[in-house]
């Protein structure tokens, strides 16, 4: 029986110290070897996966990766786009006008620009965070010159965590998480998508592409942007140094990101030895 394994990244693919142990690696290489598929599926770029792959080596002829927390599912061996959900300019500025407001620094994930900011916000220690994790850098924008069809993959809040404390208890948050994904992937980040973009709905328009049906997925995670992909899945695995809230979506709890808890989890399937 063929699977489609899905795996966050950060706190979960990766140990604190960001990398991606020995056994982990060769458990999923196993996997694909016995023909499943694994898929990574982050709130990264798909610039900011590249060196992950790079380090897995996966044997299998497709690379699908889900990233910006499901807006984009793209095969990264062909460069095939499997889905893409984006949202426009004009909802941007308005984003982008919320957040000022709110007393928020800002920065967003262009389709035509890739990681844009506006001038005041250089200097962010979150947006800082963002480039240091991905390899990138930001252009600067003025965001009220976007024009209203230019396309976002995401846009994103980057402030202290109590400023976004403060503003998801505010009527604003309230209009905007009825019209948009919200996810709050760290507790300095919250993010904006397009209300069809997650990563479990990527993850099943993916299982749907690869001819996987849903009780053959399984996906691990640890934090509240994993949480759909886990009750999504076939099997929904959460990591032991996940949030509450991730745990309580999962089937089970697995050994936490530094002690191989991904091996640890097929293990207990009897997928790996």
């Amino acid at each position: 029986m063929r699977r489609l394994i899905a795996l966050d990244l950060d706190g979960t693919l990766l140990t604190s110290s960001r990398t991606i142990s020995r056994e982990t690696a060769e458990a999923l290489r196993f996997r694909e070897e016995q023909g499943d598929t694994v898929v990574l599926a982050t709130g990264r770029p798909v610039e900011g996966i590249r060196p992950q792959i790079d380090f897995l080596a996966l044997p299998g002829k497709i690379r699908p990766v889900i990233a910006f927390n499901g807006a984009l599912t793209r095969d990264f061996a062909s460069g095939r786009i499997i889905s893409r959900e984006t949202i426009s300019g004009k909802d941007a500025r308005e984003i982008y006008d919320t957040g000022v407001r709110a007393g928020s620094g800002i920065h967003a994930f262009s389709l035509r620009r890739n990681l844009i900011e506006p001038a005041w916000n250089k200097g962010n220690p979150y947006t800082g965070i963002e480039m240091s994790y991905n390899g990138i850098t930001a252009e600067e924008a003025d965001f009220h010159k976007i024009p209203d069809d230019e396309e976002f993959m995401k846009v994103m809040f980057a402030a202290e965590p109590e400023i976004i404390d403060a503003f998801v208890k505010t009527p604003e948050a309230e209009n905007l998480m009825r019209r948009f994904t919200v996810l709050r992937s760290m507790p300095f980040f919250l993010e904006f998508l397009n209300p069809r973009g997650s990563k479990g709905q990527s993850l099943m328009l993916l299982a749907d592409d690869l001819g996987i049906p849903r009780e053959s997925t399984i996906a691990f995670g640890d934090a509240g942007n994993d949480i759909d992909m886990l009750e999504a899945a076939g099997t929904g695995i959460a990591m032991a140094n996940g949030t509450e809230d991730a745990k309580a979506a999962a089937d089970f709890v697995t050994l936490d990101n530094d002690h191989d808890g991904i091996p640890a989890a097929l293990r207990k399937l009897n997928l790996w030895n």
